[in-house]
């Protein structure tokens, strides 16, 4: 398996003063959005050594609200109140004069983004992956049969 490493020489403040530590990681993940974050605990979960690393200082950022159905559920399981802000049982549709209405069975979820981050950032760690903050990814390098980050 190729193992990716932050060495001596790539070890980058989050920002806050302390550098990323120098481990090894089968898996490092660019990003801490929605998918990369599942992916993460994902990885963690089968038993992958994970490292999510993210420009932001903080995950989440501002508040607004994503419609998705609820097979979400089959991915994600049962979701915090705090994630999921309404449910809609109608969507309706506008096009010139014209006009519609379709009922949703089961209702769509309207989740609150920056909530659902922080619960899949919780869950990714639970299952063992590291996160780290306030990092740029800048690239990877070969280093024989491994990669660098």
């Amino acid at each position: 398996m190729h193992a990716a490493s932050l060495g001596e020489a790539d070890t980058q403040s989050e920002g806050v003063g302390s550098p990323v530590p120098l481990r090894e990681y089968d898996v490092v993940v660019v990003g801490a959005s929605c998918a990369g974050l599942f992916a993460a605990e994902q990885l963690a979960s089968g038993g992958q050594r994970v490292l999510v690393v993210e420009r932001k200082r903080c995950i989440g950022g501002p508040a607004r609200t994503w419609i998705v159905t609820d097979r979400i559920r089959e991915f994600l399981g049962d979701l915090p109140a705090e994630v999921v802000v309404h449910r809609t049982g109608t969507m309706a549709f506008v096009s010139g004069q014209e006009s519609g209405t379709v009922v949703l069975d089961p209702p769509d979820l309207i989740l609150e983004r920056s909530h659902l981050l922080t619960h899949l950032k919780k869950r990714a760690e639970r299952a063992g992956a590291v996160i780290r903050n306030g990092i740029t990814f800048s690239g990877v390098r070969s280093e024989g049969s491994r990669l660098g980050v």
